[in-house]
């Protein structure tokens, strides 16, 4: 089953500890240590910049946005 078919509560209950206290949208915060990078993928004509960082712990998939500028626009849950 997929994170977007479960009911929200059932999401944030598949979610580890870790993932469930990053906050969300906030510039500057790490990954934890469980978040691997997957890879990013620069856009064209000064589009943000995504990258796809996943927790081995609980399979959940992150995007963390850096805009044309460089400025981080923090971490938000992948669709």
């Amino acid at each position: 089953m997929f994170m977007n078919e479960l009911a929200p509560d059932e999401a944030i209950s598949s979610m580890c500890i870790l993932c469930q206290e990053l906050p969300l949208a906030r510039a500057g915060v790490e990954p934890h240590h469980n978040l691997k990078l997957q890879g990013c993928l620069p856009q064209p004509n000064g589009a943000p910049q995504e990258c796809l960082y996943q927790c081995v712990t609980c399979g959940t998939s992150w995007l963390r946005r850096t805009d044309r500028w460089g400025a981080d626009a923090g971490f938000r849950l992948a669709p």
